[in-house]
């Protein structure tokens, strides 16, 4: 079996039965396979990263303080525009990484995202209807 893992190591992809077990075991795997990853390689960030990984929190924060509040009504699109930008920042500080996937990964990854994308939108709507009905 072909190596595809980046680094040369021992991964998931090394023993087929990990590739197609049950749905939860997978689950817990891949959250396994994450947090060791995040240890390992979470300690080399570049500037860029230190950057959009403090602009996001802080303008979502902002961004929540500011719809929560009806007093700074006024402000809150300066907050939804500046946290689309840390958004868009954040991203494209780390879209790079895909041109080192295979086609396939490549695809998998694009489709990992744009279900996260229509959970945010769902989840968003399920808030903004939850909010609507509130008294």
């Amino acid at each position: 079996m072909n190596n595809v893992s980046p680094q040369g190591g021992a991964g998931a992809v090394d023993d087929p039965k990990k590739l197609r077990s049950g749905y939860w075991v997978s689950i817990a795997e891949t959250c396994k396979h994450v947090r060791t990853s995040i240890q390992s390689e979470g300690k080399r960030l570049r500037t860029t990263d230190y950057v959009s990984i403090i602009l996001l929190p802080v303008f979502a924060l902002l961004l929540a303080v500011f719809a929560a509040n009806i007093m700074l009504t006024t402000y809150r699109p300066f907050f939804a525009v500046a946290f689309f930008i840390a958004l868009l920042y954040f991203i494209g500080a780390r879209i790079g990484v895909l041109r080192a996937l295979t086609p396939r990964q490549t695809h998998l990854t694009f489709n990992v995202i744009i279900a996260t994308f229509m959970l945010g939108c769902t989840f968003a709507l399920l808030v903004f209807e939850v909010i609507r009905l509130l008294p």
